[in-house]
């Protein structure tokens, strides 16, 4: 089971001799460590085995690629890490993948950075990410770091890890979830809330996950006691990206097999007698290790697309199991203030239970049970009451009351020719058209009474 997959960039300095001199101190600094790694500090093609432990190295100098993987069974079961330097586009892919076996321990497990990717990082191997340094906590936004902020939030690159914005109203540890995120987000705390300073009306949510891509918009969450929905956020968008077979230990090793096939083939062709049977051997051999090397490296693709869905079918299961986790998965809606979702929810159960449940049942009890263990605020009946007032008896659309209700509900105003055009958070499913002026005294009640049932 793959728990952990990440690519980025890494600095100049983290040469392919850097590779090796960090998977040695890797290995021999762990709790069990692994010896006879001394002897390899030059060696970029190697392998060894100590009891219950084995690291293997290779390198494929045509494309500038060193791979390893270092496999530990455990009481708990088989952790086995894959680590892939292209050393001419200075790009690192490390994934870890996890199994059982009949004598495991325990089954359950947890995304978490391999400790070679906090090694790494907090050894400042890693490339900055859109200008903000690569860390295992989180950063404090300074003033300084406005234009950075700004910046990430237009752009796109191939190779950079998505953010993870903290306002000054989240009660979320950033250390904590900076920690769990190693090597997938960069981990920002801003107690100045320079993005509602930049945008009031876009930036309204406690947390944001800001993804380095084209047309990505924002990830908005509300001040949630658990990481679980970021983490599985982050994971999802690292997963949907496209990963280079050689990007990966069976993709590296396909094209390791290839090389190798026709440098065997070569040798016979030099060893052997210039004859006609000799050379149609030859080329049905060569043409028979052509086949499979392409078999070989299209079965290592579609292993490791199956991996990364293996992943993130295994963080959406985290929401079914397990103390305290979420009864339900989130969907693909997010929210447009904080905690929209769960306040719907409530809401809706609560109308629910007032209304077509028996008092007194089976049903009811487990609906009451849900209700009290999850606090909301009422925003849904708040924002209805706002309007309805607001509507109340209007004469023009146009006026102070009305104007001021849609800002406190996040509607807006996006067309004005005849008619007055409103949007909820300007999201076009949520539309409604008003007339400038009241066409008689049930008109004000009429347009609320849509409103409210379209957007709350």
């Amino acid at each position: 089971m793959l728990i952990y997959s990440t690519r980025f960039k890494v600095k100049d300095i983290f040469t392919k001799e850097q590779f090796v001199k960090s998977l040695i101190k890797w290995c021999t600094e762990k709790k069990q460590p692994l010896s006879g790694l001394e002897n390899h500090k030059s060696d970029f093609s190697f392998s060894e085995i100590d009891g219950n432990q084995m690291i293997e190295v290779v390198d494929v100098e045509t494309d500038s690629i060193i791979a390893a993987r270092q496999i530990s069974e455990t009481l708990k079961g088989n952790w086995t890490v894959d680590a892939v330097l292209d050393y001419g586009k200075k790009t690192l892919s490390v994934y870890m993948d996890y199994t059982v076996n009949d004598s495991s321990e325990t089954s359950n497990t947890h995304l978490r950075a391999p400790r070679l990717i906090r090694q790494i990082i907090n050894d400042g191997f890693a490339e900055n990410n859109l200008g903000f340094e690569m860390k295992t906590s989180a950063i404090t936004l300074e003033d300084k770091d406005r234009e950075k902020l700004i910046s990430a939030l237009n752009a796109s690159d191939t190779y950079a890890l998505p953010f993870v914005y903290l306002s000054s109203r989240s009660d979320v540890d950033a250390d904590v979830l900076a920690q769990k995120l190693s090597g997938l987000a960069v981990v920002i705390e801003d107690t100045s809330d320079i993005l509602n300073s930049v945008a009031p009306e876009r930036f309204t949510a406690p947390i944001y996950v800001l993804l380095p891509h084209k047309g990505a918009d924002p990830l908005a969450f509300g001040n949630y006691p658990l990481h679980r929905e970021i983490i599985h956020t982050v994971a999802n968008y690292l997963n949907r990206r496209v990963y280079d077979k050689l990007e990966t230990w069976d993709g590296v090793n396909g094209k390791l097999l290839r090389i190798r096939s026709r440098e065997t083939i070569e040798k016979l062709k030099e060893k052997s007698d210039n004859n006609d049977f000799n050379k149609i051997y030859l080329e049905e051999l060569e043409a028979e290790n052509e086949k499979y090397s392409q078999k070989y490296e299209k079965l290592a693709e579609e292993l490791q697309k199956l991996k990364l869905e293996n992943e993130r079918l295994n963080y959406r299961l985290e929401s079914y199991t397990g103390a305290g986790n979420s009864l339900i998965v989130s969907g693909t809606e997010n929210d447009l203030y904080p905690n929209e979702q769960r306040e719907i929810i409530i809401d809706c159960l609560k109308e629910y239970l007032d209304k077509n449940v028996q008092s007194a049942s089976r049903r009811a009890d487990i609906i009451k049970s849900i209700i009290n263990a999850n606090h909301v605020d009422g925003i849904p009946d708040q924002y209805k009451k706002i309007i309805k007032a607001a509507f109340d008896g209007y004469k023009k659309f146009e006026c102070f009351e009305i104007m001021d209700a849609l800002k406190k509900t996040g509607i807006v105003v996006v067309e004005h020719t005849g008619h007055y055009k409103i949007q909820y958070h300007k999201d076009p499913r949520y539309s409604f058209e008003a007339s400038a002026t009241a066409s008689d005294h049930r008109a004000g009640k009429n347009a609320a009474s849509i409103i409210n049932n379209l957007m709350f």
